[in-house]
């Protein structure tokens, strides 16, 4: 390929979820990895979300005070914020935004600086920093 040409997604691939593309990628087992995680990711937040939503509304009951009814459970403005981050962290991932960096005094995308390990392991960050504080919180 020359620097000159461009790589494009077929209309077969644009209409595919973000795994799926990411499993039929050149870079198949580092995006499979990826693709992977992101379907657990999204698997736990589910599930986390149910629990959330039946906390709102407890919160919702409890006012300002922020306490959770519930013997034993942390604060409800705990797990809301917990939730926020989480959140965050998967939409980053889902939106895949490679950041540019500074790479011989200019900005390059990372993919460009560091290679596809260097991505993959930028978005494992993000996942890793979201469950790192999530487990500091519990």
């Amino acid at each position: 390929m020359t620097p000159t040409q461009t790589i494009t997604a077929g209309p077969d691939m644009t209409n595919k979820p973000l795994t799926e593309r990411l499993r039929a990628s050149p870079t198949r087992d580092i995006m499979r990895e990826a693709a992977d995680a992101l379907d657990e990711a999204a698997q736990k937040y589910a599930a986390l979300l149910e629990d959330y939503k039946e906390l709102e509304s407890q919160l919702a009951a409890v006012g300002a005070g922020g306490v959770s009814p519930i013997m034993g459970q942390p604060p409800i403005r705990a797990l809301l914020a917990e939730r926020d981050a989480l959140r965050e962290a998967l939409t980053a991932i889902e939106q895949w935004e490679v950041p540019f960096v500074e790479s011989r005094g200019e900005a390059v995308p990372m993919g460009v600086a560091y290679g596809s390990n260097g991505v993959r392991d930028y978005f494992r960050d993000i996942a890793r920093a979201a469950l790192a504080q999530e487990q500091e919180e519990s």
